[in-house]
């Protein structure tokens, strides 16, 4: 009978330059550990739990996450093209994002409140449904990215450019915006601001 290591817990570890896009990644749960320069691109990562760990300079790009915990859990200069965060566990979901590229990035119908990203290349990332109530956009490029139906009360979009939202079909209560990005919010209308 083989050894079942979905239980399996280490902690305080540091991997360093490890690709798993082969090799697999091993089940289980992981606190604490640092991520330094691996891949996982296209590696499933299915039923993991992160709790408390940190990603620096990996690349996500179409990773599997089907039921993946994300409990306080930082990803910085990280690349992740096409990867499915709704499959995530929503449960005590807690991500932040400092200098990583997230294109074609799905994060529909997640609890995402609190969300920092800083300083990211955010184009054509999905966040339809999405509760992102005072996140924070802190210098984060938006071209083309999707807000339908989102909760953007209290959210921060002062030094994010490149966005364009309905404030129609989305909860913009108290978000904050720059007078240069006012243009994002009338784009639906027609209007020329110049």
């Amino acid at each position: 009978m083989g050894i079942n290591n979905k239980n399996k817990m280490t902690e305080d570890q540091t991997y360093t330059g490890k690709d798993y896009t082969t090799s697999g990644f091993p089940k289980g749960k992981y606190d604490n550990c640092i991520f330094n320069n691996c891949q996982f691109n296209d590696t499933d990562l299915s039923g993991v739990d992160f709790i408390s760990c940190r990603f620096v300079a990996c690349d996500w790009s179409n990773a599997k996450l089907g039921g993946t915990s994300l409990k306080d859990v930082h990803f910085e200069a990280c690349k992740m093209v096409g990867t499915d965060f709704h499959d995530c566990n929503k449960l005590l979901l807690a991500l932040k994002f400092d200098h990583c590229l997230l294109e074609y990035a799905s994060f529909v119908s997640l609890p995402m409140r609190l969300t920092v990203f800083k300083d990211c290349k955010m184009r054509e990332v999905d966040f339809s449904n999405t509760d992102l109530r005072e996140a924070e956009f802190d210098d984060c490029d938006l071209l083309r990215t999707v807000f339908e139906t989102t909760n953007l009360a209290k959210a921060d979009f002062t030094t994010a450019y490149n966005y364009s939202l309905d404030p129609a079909s989305n909860n913009i209560k108290k978000a904050k915006f720059s007078a240069d990005g006012l243009k994002g919010l009338l784009i639906k209308y027609g209007i020329v601001v110049v």
